[in-house]
């Protein structure tokens, strides 16, 4: 029976990392490697470019597809993409996820440089989910090397796990001026532990920052973000279990494009170019 479960866990695994779907491409560069793999999306127009959005996945999301509509709506916004995947299946360690992920940043820009010799001059934003939610204030913290200081840190459904716990986090080293935003679900199996608004009430010395508690309703119910629509226009999480459950019930979930994604732009337009930045003054 044991083997079985771990046959299953496997097949489950490989599906989950199978090549990213073309659609979300955008010229993007794709090296994987062990545990050290990550993705570029380009935005179509170079000429325009915004800025830079690092990604941070949740735990066992290595593959850049599970947020794919959410990449594509990052790069409609002229932003590069880079998504590091510095997990392997079910494995989960403080030092390496930090040194696979600051590996990973540093090839990425390399690899921008070639094809966009100016990213430097760009400014970057951290957005992390579940497990990333965390990571994404290590990485703003220092406690990971990073190419460049993010002018915008959004933690999305921010969750502690057993290597990555808000103990560990000094938000004094934060500096005041940056964009902060976290948002949390009132149903989440997380939000019991208060992780998102713990990391709100510590960001003393920020100016501008903006906590955000999603209550459920009619449309709208999401826990955790595991549960979203299996319709693509409204959907960030595409390729799992659950949506095809949810699928096969009908229910529908339109959470992500109509409360998460405008205010991360907002959050990102702020931090970028201080357009929509009265969001996000403290009270």
């Amino acid at each position: 029976m044991r083997i079985i479960i771990i046959l299953f866990l496997f097949l489950l695994s490989y599906t989950a990392q199978s090549q990213l779907d073309d659609r979300f491409r955008f010229g993007s560069v794709h090296k994987v490697e062990e545990r050290s793999s990550y993705s570029i999306f380009y935005p179509l127009n170079k000429s325009t470019y915004k800025g830079v959005v690092v990604l941070i996945h949740s735990n066992q999301a290595s593959n850049p597809a599970v947020y794919g509509n959410f990449i594509n709506k990052l790069l409609t916004e002229n932003l590069i993409v880079i998504y590091p995947s510095f997990q392997s299946f079910a494995q989960s360690n403080n030092k390496l996820d930090k040194k696979f992920i600051s590996e990973s940043l540093k090839q990425a820009y390399d690899d921008i440089k070639v094809n966009y010799e100016d990213i430097m001059s760009l400014p970057v934003a951290f957005i992390g989910h579940s497990m990333g939610g965390v990571i994404a204030y290590e990485m703003a913290l220092g406690q990971i090397s990073v190419p460049k200081k993010p002018s915008c840190v959004i933690s999305v459904c921010p969750a502690e796990v057993r290597h990555h716990k808000l103990d560990m986090l000094d938000y004094n080293k934060l500096d005041s001026y940056d964009v902060y935003l976290v948002i949390e679900e009132e149903k989440d199996k997380f939000y019991r532990r208060g992780t998102g608004k713990q990391i709100t009430s510590e960001l003393h010395n920020a100016k501008r920052k903006k906590y955000i508690l999603h209550k459920k309703s009619e449309d709208s119910d999401s826990k955790h973000l595991n549960f979203w629509s299996h319709n693509k226009d409204y959907s960030s999480k595409n390729n799992t279990l659950a949506t095809y459950f949810s699928k096969r019930l009908g229910k529908t979930n339109k959470v992500d494009k109509e409360v998460y994604w405008p205010i991360m732009i907002q959050a990102l337009d702020c931090a970028f170019s201080r357009q929509d930045c009265d969001t996000f003054r403290t009270q």
